[in-house]
């Protein structure tokens, strides 16, 4: 038999925490954090100088909602609210340049996050942001630029390049 407990408000009697269910229960519905997703970068991808490049995260080795797209590169969550965005990135270059930039877009013409890094031994950077997405249109993406002169490699050999989000609970 399946019972259901309605109320309006819980308060607790005293004490700092409120007790629901036994170890090993599950939650779903607003107490969780997901949509989630945590991709990396498989194969190879080389930036040309001077053009800022949608970074191609083909592995999403976590995917809870089905959001991460492994053929655009974008998150595109389909549960509205507060999102938590991160990427982090470097160059496979030992070569000292000006003008490294990992940058987070918001449907493709908002940059949410930045940042600039002068190439030193294979720099990295590493970006997080917290952006407000609709759950059904908005999407996001990690990008990279570099100036160079030649196409440099992105590093992916222990994570190295990994793009990641979730949904903040509360929200």
């Amino acid at each position: 038999m399946v019972s259901q407990l309605k109320v309006n408000e819980i308060i607790k009697q005293s004490g700092s925490s409120i007790t629901i269910g036994e170890s090993g229960d599950t939650v779903s519905g607003p107490f969780t954090m997901v949509p989630a997703f945590y991709a990396t970068q498989e194969s190879a991808q080389s930036i040309s100088s001077g053009s800022v490049t949608v970074i191609s995260f083909d592995t999403a080795s976590l995917d809870t909602n089905s959001c991460y797209s492994t053929s655009t590169y974008r998150f595109t969550p389909n549960v509205s609210g507060f999102y938590c965005v991160f990427m982090h990135s470097a160059f496979d270059s030992s070569t000292d340049f000006d003008g490294v930039e990992m940058q987070m877009y918001k449907n493709n013409s908002t940059q949410i996050a930045g940042g600039i890094v002068r190439n030193e031994s294979k720099d990295n950077i590493s970006l997080s942001v917290i952006v407000q997405l609709n759950g059904s249109s908005d999407y996001v993406d990690a990008r990279a630029y570099q100036n160079s002169g030649g196409a440099i490699e992105l590093r992916r050999t222990g994570g190295q390049t990994v793009f990641g989000g979730y949904r903040i609970i509360g929200t």
